[in-house]
């Protein structure tokens, strides 16, 4: 499954992203959830949120989480907050 944001990843974007995969996830055997962020102009705490949960409800659906193709401000925000670490993004140069 991937799922590919555009524009900015915030609250008002954040609950239909959710909803969507939360979605599929419940009526599909899916293996990954890749969250294709090249699009992505802006993240704020609700976007990570996002990240998280969907993080999780993957893991219950048996599926793993990838975020690829980010852009460096995205990058910035899962370094600051600690989180590239606790998602799996791929590299820069993969992505």
């Amino acid at each position: 499954m991937v799922v590919r944001v555009v524009g900015e990843m915030d609250r008002d974007t954040a609950p239909e992203v959710e909803a969507a995969v939360d979605e599929v996830l419940g009526g599909a055997r899916v293996e990954s959830v890749v969250f294709d962020l090249g699009g992505v102009t802006f993240l704020d705490s609700a976007g990570i949120r996002v990240l998280l949960t969907c993080r999780e409800l993957a893991e219950r659906a048996g599926a793993g989480l990838v975020v690829e193709r980010a852009h460096e401000v995205v990058r910035q925000v899962l370094t600051i907050t600690d989180l590239m670490g606790v998602l799996r993004v791929a590299p820069a140069a993969e992505s």
